[in-house]
């Protein structure tokens, strides 16, 4: 009788590692890196409080290969795409200046249809709209 308690505890704590192995593996894939900037992301980021279409040099302009803002335009390397709540994050990777050689990052977290926070940081992020 003890033998048998023994083994279904032993059976019930293996299922229990294995489920959280099952868990544990599930986040990291959950990350996914990007060549280039998802489709939903292409368009022009303004201010929440702004208005479509956006007033020329305003917010930032994402596409498939770039960012520009403030007149610099700057060649996206790679996008990281993370699970996040309320949705999903995204942190766009580039090289900026005139030699390319400065890295720089842009997150931009989905909130909803066509809004999200974004900034250079977590410290600084802001709600912003899409323009398509």
């Amino acid at each position: 009788m003890m033998k048998a308690s023994v083994m279904a505890t032993g059976l019930v704590l293996a299922a229990a590692v294995a489920t959280a192995g099952l868990v544990t593996s599930g986040t990291a894939v959950a990350d996914v890196r990007h060549s280039e900037v998802p489709e939903s992301l292409r368009g022009t980021w303004i201010s929440a409080t702004g208005s479509c279409p956006a007033p020329a040099g305003s917010g930032f302009v994402l596409t498939a290969q770039s960012y520009a803002k403030g007149g610099e335009t700057c060649p996206v390397e790679w996008v990281e795409e993370r699970a996040a709540t309320p949705g999903t994050m995204y942190s766009v990777h580039m090289r900026c200046g005139t030699t390319a050689k400065s890295e720089a990052n842009v997150i931009v977290w989905v909130k909803g249809p066509d809004t999200a926070a974004t900034g250079t940081d977590f410290r600084n992020l802001a709600d912003a709209r899409i323009c398509r």
